[in-house]
């Protein structure tokens, strides 16, 4: 087997069960998430929303550069 098809068999059994996860179940959520991100590349603007509640957020804040860095410049949008 060459290197190209193991990457390929094992991308297939780490992503298993991937699409369902993220409530993908028909070829219109694909298509739908396609248009989603044609929109973005259009616009050259890409929205990638994280969601975390506060206390983990407090929790990695002081040991994570990703968390400072949303608490300084990220936007919040909710109560």
């Amino acid at each position: 087997m060459n290197a190209n098809l193991y990457a390929m068999r094992t991308l297939q059994k780490e992503m298993s069960g991937e699409f369902e996860k993220a409530g993908i179940n028909s070829e219109e959520d694909i298509m739908g998430l396609v248009r989603k991100i044609r929109a973005e590349i259009q616009y050259d603007v890409v929205i990638s929303p994280i969601v975390e509640n506060m206390a983990e957020f407090d929790k990695y804040k002081a040991a994570n550069a990703f968390f400072r860095n949303v608490d300084k410049e990220g936007v919040r949008i909710s109560a």
